[in-house]
């Protein structure tokens, strides 16, 4: 039986709150990374357009759920067991950092077409 669903049997607590905590803590994190990023931006150069900063964040909320789900599925068919002795030195499966580098670049490349397009169309940051 494979480790996940090991786990799963054993657990106090559903498997649907333990994905949505992990999601949580994870929207949580890209929050407040995203929020120091526009803080140290404004510090150090200018605050950004009001454009520029609605499509980054435009950006961001198409590219959370597509990197929470994918993030989800690899946890279900790619577990890794955690050995406890050594917390700080494990690595994850290589499998799954190809996996998660590909949805990356699946997700940057998707945005980069939307602004390429809207670029090309003329729409992007005109003023009337």
């Amino acid at each position: 039986m494979p480790v996940a669903f090991s786990f799963f049997y054993a657990s106090p607590v559903s498997f649907r709150e333990i994905v949505l905590a992990k999601n949580l803590t994870h929207a949580s994190i890209l929050a407040i990374e995203t929020v120091l990023a526009w803080i140290a931006v404004s510090l150090l150069y200018r605050a950004p357009a009001l454009e520029v900063s609605i499509a980054a964040l435009a950006g961001l909320l198409f590219a959370a759920p597509v990197n929470f789900s994918a993030g989800n599925l690899l946890s279900l068919y790619s577990p890794k067991k955690l050995d406890f002795s050594s917390f700080g030195r494990q690595r994850a499966s290589q499998l799954t950092v190809l996996i998660s580098l590909g949805v990356q670049f699946v997700v940057v490349g998707v945005g980069v077409a939307a602004f390429w397009i809207a670029q090309h169309y003329g729409n992007f940051g005109s003023r009337p």
